[in-house]
């Protein structure tokens, strides 16, 4: 009964395994060959190119808090901080 059962609940589970995966490589093909995807690439290539060329000391922060940290460890005077934006 056991091997029955399996013999009848593998290939089902199976169908769903490659429906699910050519879903999903389909999906991801598409998206890596939209156009909006590709321009949005060679933006950034664009991007990267003009501050290495142009800004080669820049300091990268990737999220605020950092940023903010850093800032204010640079200050010179003392007395109250004020962000606005």
């Amino acid at each position: 009964m056991k091997r029955w059962l399996r013999s009848k609940i593998d290939p089902f589970i199976d169908q769903i395994a490659n429906k699910i995966a050519k879903k999903t490589v389909h999906q991801l093909h598409y998206r890596e060959l939209h156009p909006a995807t590709i321009l949005f690439r060679e933006s950034q290539r664009e991007a990267v190119d003009y501050i290495k060329e142009r800004m080669p000391d820049a300091l990268y922060f990737l999220d605020r808090e950092p940023l903010l940290l850093y800032a204010v460890d640079q200050m010179s005077l003392e007395g109250l901080i004020v962000e606005f934006g």
